[in-house]
């Protein structure tokens, strides 16, 4: 799971350093670490591709920034750290476009599984279907036996231009180091 940047928004910096170690143990990369309010996040660093929010200490400001995301980054993946006691901000969290939850203190086999859960989210949302391919490469087809050979070759370009940049299925492996 090389291929997945990950930032962490925590406001207990201590938390946040540590659950850092174990991201990256479990094959991820922590791109940085903001302070809960997503001010790493919103700095527009254009590599996350999974975002660890927080919501124990501040959860309303936490779910703020969660829908901020969301509005302007709607396949973004973010993963929620709660504590068992919070049910009522964890399903308010959800219902703003949290993809899954992990309760602290948390544990590095959970952690890894939820990672690699959002990693193939992210695959499958990025990655067409072979239909999808085919028609398109079909309609390319069309323009260009029509004349239209620059639409046609456009066509193919911003097809091949879809293709997942960071994320391949073959980044996605379960590490027995644990």
């Amino acid at each position: 799971m090389r291929k997945l940047n990950v930032s962490i928004e925590t406001e207990d910096r201590g938390f946040g350093e540590s659950l850092s170690r174990a991201v990256v143990q479990c094959g991820a990369a922590v791109v940085g670490q903001g302070d809960g309010a997503g001010g790493f996040f919103m700095a527009g660093n254009a590599d996350i591709n999974l975002i660890l929010l927080d919501i124990r200490e501040s959860p309303d400001a936490a779910i703020g920034f969660l829908r901020r995301v969301k509005e302007g980054f709607p396949d973004m993946e973010v993963l929620l750290i709660n504590r068992q006691d919070n049910v009522r901000s964890s399903m308010l969290a959800m219902q703003a476009g949290a993809c899954d939850e992990l309760m602290a203190p948390v544990d590095k086999k959970t952690l890894r599984e939820k990672l690699e859960s959002a990693a193939k989210r992210l695959i499958k949302r990025k990655t067409k279907s072979i239909f999808e391919k085919f028609s398109n490469a079909m309609v390319a087809a069309t323009f260009a036996e029509a004349g239209e050979f620059e639409t046609a070759r456009d066509l193919m370009n911003e097809e091949s231009s879809q293709e997942p940049e960071n994320l391949h299925e073959d980044d996605i492996h379960d590490n027995q180091d644990h």
